[in-house]
């Protein structure tokens, strides 16, 4: 089994995630379409074992860089 060095992580307390659900209810979508996002690259996702999981942050970037208009 490979040995992997150890990594201090700090954790935001104002980080939130949502599951791939939330973000397609949110967003008025399907799960499908949010999946398709993270995978394109467009929307940036946290991967926690096999779980998908999206900071509001992220998701926030993510509607800002499709506004249209003023």
């Amino acid at each position: 089994m490979p040995q992997y060095p150890k990594q201090t992580i700090t954790p935001d307390a104002n980080l939130q995630l949502r599951d791939v659900g939330s973000v397609a209810r949110r967003l008025g979508v399907s799960t499908k379409s949010v999946r398709r996002a993270i995978a394109a690259g467009d929307l940036t996702a946290h991967r926690l074992g096999r779980l998908l999981r999206v900071a509001d942050s992220d998701l926030e970037a993510y509607l800002a860089r499709r506004r249209i208009g003023g």
